[in-house]
């Protein structure tokens, strides 16, 4: 029988050690009586087990004469304490009620006047991945190029990163598909920003112990303020108040908007009857004749502007005249009909006007008990919950 052979070199020469079979029967060739000692480093107990809260390292040593167990940790000597112990002459260390300062390499040595073998474990304390360098909040200009950090540590290493934003993973948001990345550190990229990439981002570890672990941070990118939308033509109803908008957008917020009517610079602080609201739409107080033009707008914010819209025909009209209107007051019985009328005409130049019935408290008619027919409405069977006050809504391009 060929018996593998372990050469331990000692004050520089080789000492055969013979492996120790469990199935092979213990005993010393010729010539090596007294000079070899059977060594068992994975005993029955193992070589270590944890549980979280208790650890045993256990080391099995024969020999001729009888070997010295020493145990070391971090090539230290282990003293014994209350929560630590050596037992079973040497064979067995035992650590409960784990602590940080327990992690490190435990040797066991077993050693006599012919020499010595040993066996070193480690100790680790497994745990979920923990964010040791979390996100932090931003602000890019649109453009830029942005990247939030997200190290983690845990034992086992093979921690898993997941980025979200606004609770959407990244990679199924189709604005970010060709502009983010994820990093191996789990940094995430995001080159070029965009404006609409303002808002939450979450980083989520995990190295499958216990619950994942997360930290957010919030993106906020700034940007020149821009029109967003040009309406090719805008109305205002004449003798009346009426609206010219600037659709805009920005961050950081608006600050101020000029305005230009027929390619001249306007000055609404100058002009009567028109004022600039807070999101930069003129607002005409009493409409004329005069307020009809060519107009465009530029808004301004922080960072400056993209530019000005395109440019809104502004025309004057005439809205709907009524020609029948509903009577101030209908009485009926529970159970009853109503009809009531309404009836409006176009002004001259205008499109003819569509007329609507609608609950002023904001309810919805019930479809199955209530008929149009042109302006008139007639509701049937009527119940207690039909009480309330209806309006006719006569609208045309110019007033709604």
């Amino acid at each position: 029988m060929v018996v593998p052979k372990l050469y331990q070199e000692r004050g520089g020469q080789d000492i055969p050690i013979y492996i120790w079979y469990e199935s092979y029967p213990t005993h010393s060739g010729e010539g090596y009586e007294g000079r070899v000692s059977r060594v068992a480093p994975d005993s029955p107990y193992g070589a270590a087990s944890l549980n979280l809260t208790n650890i045993r390292e256990s080391d099995q040593a024969e020999g001729t004469p009888t070997p010295e167990i020493l145990w070391y940790k971090d090539a230290n000597p282990v003293e014994p304490s209350g929560t630590v112990g050596i037992f079973n002459d040497g064979t067995e260390l035992r650590i409960s009620n784990i602590r940080h300062e327990d992690i490190g390499d435990y040797t066991c040595i077993a050693r006599n006047g012919e020499g010595q073998v040993s066996h070193t474990a480690r100790v680790i304390i497994a745990g979920g991945a923990v964010i040791t360098m979390p996100p932090t909040n931003q602000t890019k200009l649109e453009g830029e190029k942005v990247q939030f950090s997200c190290e983690a540590k845990a034992l086992p290493g093979n921690v898993t990163v997941k980025w979200f934003r606004e609770g959407a993973p990244v990679a199924e948001v189709a604005a970010l598909e060709t502009r983010v990345t994820i990093r191996r550190d789990g940094a995430l990229v995001i080159n070029p920003v965009a404006a609409d990439d303002s808002g939450q981002y979450l980083c989520e570890v995990s190295n499958g112990i216990g619950d994942p672990q997360s930290a957010s941070a919030y993106l906020n990118v700034e940007y020149p303020a821009k029109v967003t939308f040009t309406p090719t033509v805008q109305y205002l109803p004449f003798r009346l108040a009426g609206v010219v908008q600037c659709y805009i957008k920005a961050n950081p917020p608006l600050q101020y908007v000029t305005w230009t009517k027929d390619k001249r610079l306007l000055e609404p602080y100058q002009t009567k009857d028109i004022v600039i609201m807070n999101n930069g739409s003129l607002l005409f107080t009493r409409v004329n004749q005069n307020h009809q033009g060519r107009y465009t707008c530029t808004p301004y914010n922080a960072q400056g502007t993209q530019g000005s819209s395109g440019p809104m025909e502004v025309l004057v009209r005439k809205p709907p005249v009524f020609t029948v209107e509903p009577e101030p007051l209908y009485q009926r019985k529970v159970g009853e009909s109503v009809e009531m009328h309404c009836e409006a005409q176009e002004a001259e130049g205008t499109q003819r006007p569509s007329v609507q019935w609608r609950r002023r408290d904001g309810l919805p008619l019930q479809k199955n008990r209530v008929r149009a027919m042109g302006g008139n409405i007639t509701i049937d069977t009527l119940r207690r919950q039909d009480f309330g006050i209806y309006q006719c809504v006569a609208s045309n391009e110019v007033r709604l």
